[in-house]
């Protein structure tokens, strides 16, 4: 078991076995998580479908508006790519920052100040 998840745990039941959970702050955290990469990830798709569709409209006829189409995706994916790779950036932030992952478990400071 990691440090972390001990670090986090919350003991229920007094007398009972130790039973862990992860704090409000870090399923929050989960949460807001999945909503975003799903969000990300709706947006590939619709993106490759667009995509696939303009490549072969190009494939099919090169014209000003089928290259156009093209340099639209292009530049929808590059938005995309940008997005994923700045929500990366700031989990591997949060991650590897032990005061920040701290700061957030909000919990602990009111059980504490109980």
């Amino acid at each position: 078991e990691g440090s972390l998840r001990r670090a986090l745990s919350i003991q229920r039941g007094g007398d009972g076995p130790r039973q862990e959970e992860l704090p409000f702050e870090l399923i929050a955290l989960e949460v807001a998580l999945e909503i975003v990469c799903n969000s990300l990830e709706s947006e590939q798709r619709e993106t490759v479908a667009e995509a696939k569709a303009g490549l072969e409209g190009l494939r099919r006829k090169v014209n000003t508006h089928n290259l156009e189409r093209v340099r639209r995706v292009k530049t929808k994916l590059t938005r995309l790519t940008g997005r994923v790779a700045k929500v990366r950036e700031e989990l591997k932030r949060y991650l590897d920052d032990d005061s920040d992952m701290r700061d957030m478990y909000l919990t602990r400071r009111l059980l504490a100040e109980l």
